[in-house]
């Protein structure tokens, strides 16, 4: 398990994390997601477990993810069709609540690699 500060999100986070992958999901394509979860870890663990890499420090973060049918709503070249998935995650840091990634998926990513999923 990454090595991650064991501060649980307060209720007003959660609330405000909750409405931010709702939101999220909606200007991808998918009005009611379901399966709203969240796992605290690092950014380090979150780029690996996306197949990337960064020099950048590593931070602490919250994957915020739902499950639906999602459609990219990001930029993309002309003619190009827009990814879809069937799962989306939202890079959250910690410190701010700030968005500093996301993606789609077709598949569940084995997000229990990243520390303990949990119910948002």
């Amino acid at each position: 398990m990454p090595d991650v500060a064991n501060a649980a999100p307060r209720t007003p986070d959660l609330d405000q994390l909750r409405e931010m992958i709702v939101a999220f999901a909606r200007r991808n394509g998918e009005s009611h997601p379901t399966d709203l979860r969240i796992v605290e870890t690092t950014s380090t663990a979150a780029r690996a477990l996306r197949g990337s890499t960064s020099n950048e420090p590593s931070f602490p973060i919250y994957v915020l993810i739902a499950s639906g049918h999602f459609v990219s709503s990001g930029s993309r070249p002309p003619g190009a069709r827009p990814p879809v998935g069937a799962t989306l995650h939202v890079l959250v840091a910690r410190e701010g609540l700030g968005t500093v990634g996301w993606g789609l998926s077709p598949g569940q990513p084995d997000f229990e690699t990243l520390g303990t999923v949990c119910s948002l």
